[in-house]
């Protein structure tokens, strides 16, 4: 019987990653020789079209673990990139979701534009589409975790809630691609893989979706630093947490990589989320402390805090300047955003709060 949660061990630096499988990055015959010799099965071989990525997914042989696999494969096989298949998380804390009751100190958000060309693209958990405040929302989903049914709704619902939330969204008639990448980890919080994340990732490019919202965090990864790398390069903004373990945690991902933009969370009265991480990888900051959204079951509403409910905000604000992937007009944006940003603690940008709040009212 397969278990209901996704199986995963911690790589040589603590990361976690799914147990028993690698990732081979454009595999030659010479690693299929090795693959073949050193007793490898191999679980799938994925083509991502609009990034222009193949891989091939790994079986580890039962006589190795996997992190003596990857020094294996990557000593037999020098010239082609290993690495393992990491996972993702929301970087939760127990300030995150708590059910919203009336009188509660809330950030009391305001619709930014109702225009209809803005799309943005949500890499999450699923979202409760069901939900009266979401229900005329224009969501379109796609599953990537086949383990997804096993996972609450909260996150993703909320991320689309503060976006598109048909009573006080920030872009309420705005098109939502939302990407289930997801799936129930036996830690407790659920935990997405870097393969299903990058089939997201290459799932926008290919719809042309100009922002990707990437509220989860995690280890470097040689998949993820790809498809990011080659999205940003198209034009395509990819908007991210840093994380909420805490100030002098190290840099996490894909907040950190080259070309994303980092977001941290401050509350309504500016100051900084006491959680946030902090460093060069943040951009900007954006409201993120008792923000009120959509419960991911039912009708209710909840209240959520954390970096990954300050990247909405950013990616809202992105949105309405890049309407589609453009590398001119990303920078132009991303300029533009850098200028009107509130200026927070040490004038200029600095390491706690990048650039600023960003700008949140005409």
């Amino acid at each position: 019987m397969s278990s209901p949660f996704i199986p995963e061990f911690q790589d040589e630096n603590g990361y976690r990653a799914k147990t028993g499988e690698i990732i081979a990055l454009f595999p030659t015959e010479q690693s299929n020789r090795v693959f073949q010799e050193q007793g490898f099965e191999v679980l799938r071989r994925l083509t991502f079209p609009a990034l222009a990525i193949e891989a091939t997914i790994l079986k580890v042989p039962a006589k190795l673990n996997t992190r003596n696999a990857v020094k294996l494969l990557r000593e037999k096989d020098p010239q082609t990139r290993y690495d393992y298949n990491h996972l993702y998380d929301f970087r939760p804390s127990r300030d995150v979701g708590i059910p919203y009751r009336p009188g509660m100190d809330i950030f009391e958000r305001k619709t930014l534009s109702t225009r209809t060309d803005v799309a943005v693209g949500i890499i999450d958990t699923g979202v409760n589409v069901t939900h009266p405040d979401l229900s005329a929302a224009r969501v379109e989903q796609k599953r990537f975790e086949k383990l997804a049914d096993g996972v609450s709704l909260s996150h993703g619902t909320g991320v689309a809630s503060i976006l598109a939330d048909q009573r006080d969204g920030l872009v309420p008639n705005a098109q939502l691609y939302a990407a289930s990448v997801f799936g129930p980890a036996k830690a407790g919080d659920p935990v997405g893989a870097v393969v299903e994340i990058s089939q997201a990732i290459d799932w926008m490019v290919g719809k042309s979706v100009a922002v990707l919202n990437m509220s989860l965090a995690g280890p470097p990864n040689a998949l993820l630093e790809l498809a990011v790398t080659k999205a940003t390069a198209k034009g395509h903004a990819i908007v991210a947490a840093v994380g909420n373990m805490g100030p002098a945690a190290k840099p996490l991902y894909p907040a950190s990589y080259p070309g994303v933009v980092g977001v941290t969370a401050v509350d309504k009265t500016d100051k900084i989320y006491r959680r946030a991480a902090q460093g060069a990888q943040v951009d900007f900051s954006g409201p993120g402390v008792s923000i009120k959204s959509a419960s991911g079951t039912g009708s209710g509403e909840t209240v959520h805090t954390g970096t990954s409910f300050a990247v909405p905000f950013v990616a809202a604000v992105i949105a309405l300047e890049v309407t589609r992937p453009n590398p001119s007009t990303l920078k132009t944006a991303i300029s533009k955003s850098e200028k009107s940003a509130q200026d927070l603690g040490t004038p200029g940008r600095d390491d706690v709060f990048g650039h600023g709040r960003v700008k949140l009212a005409p």
